[in-house]
């Protein structure tokens, strides 16, 4: 997949790393980063900003557990979705978090059991 013309290598510890054509550029974001920290978070919602659409209007989409909700407010002004990815390994429950209404996000996935 490196050989791909559509891969490009993202590093988030080098959040500001990225090519500069690809700046500004997004109508859709999705962040399902690898840890749940805030510093991690911190560091997507940093690129996430630089990818943006310049006026700011690209969708969020972004996955991780419900202590981070209000990071998610405050970093992307995403809230919580009724859908929940099913995850079996897992030994807590992701969540999904929008900055936009989604029809498909706000149904319950099936496979999941809902508290």
């Amino acid at each position: 997949w490196k050989s791909s013309s559509g891969y490009h290598f993202y590093d988030f510890n080098d959040p500001e790393g990225i090519e500069e054509h690809q700046r500004g550029t997004f109508d859709v974001i999705v962040i399902d980063p690898p840890f749940v920290s805030h510093s991690v978070w911190k560091k997507y919602a940093t690129t996430a900003r630089l990818l943006m659409r310049q006026d700011r209007t690209a969708h969020v989409i972004a996955t991780t557990v419900d202590e981070n909700a209000q990071l998610m407010s405050t970093l992307f002004d995403c809230k919580s979705v009724l859908f929940r990815p099913s995850i079996p390994h897992l030994v807590y429950q992701y969540s999904v978090f929008t900055n936009y209404a989604s029809s498909v996000l706000a149904t319950k996935n099936l496979e999941i059991q809902m508290d």
